[in-house]
């Protein structure tokens, strides 16, 4: 994650956001859990707020520069991808990011295969250690 660049709001409303979207389905997966727990451990946050809606938290991140777009658009698909199944529910938040956020399709594919490219390096270190 990339905690350094959020200030206090900006990560008690990310952990809110990630918390979100990793309960807006119908599994909460052991790997989703983890994650929130683990964002909470780096942003030094006990408590996941309760402050707005879905589309509230990404619009109040669509507003700020690019790069915390950037990072937030990042965090949230690795997020959604944690437990390899995309639900409906998941595709709608990925495509209100997209338009709430007004970034170049070509970082959103970069982003996308950065997410991709991620998760295959944390599966091989994952079997190469327990397998």
């Amino acid at each position: 994650m990339f905690a350094q660049i959020l200030n206090a709001e900006e990560k008690a409303k990310f952990l809110e956001l990630i918390y979100k979207t990793a309960t807006c389905d119908s599994d909460y997966a052991e790997e989703e859990q983890e994650l929130v727990n683990n964002y909470k451990i780096e942003l030094g946050l006990n408590e996941i707020p309760e402050s707005a809606e879905i589309k509230e938290l990404i619009d109040y991140f669509g507003a700020k520069n690019s790069t915390i777009r950037r990072a937030v658009f990042f965090e949230i698909v690795g997020m959604i991808q944690a437990d390899d199944k995309v639900e409906e529910t998941e595709t709608k938040i990925m495509e209100t990011m997209k338009q709430s956020f007004a970034l170049p399709p070509q970082t959103y594919d970069c982003l996308m295969e950065a997410v991709r490219e991620l998760q295959q390096a944390y599966d091989k270190v994952y079997a190469a250690v327990f397998d």
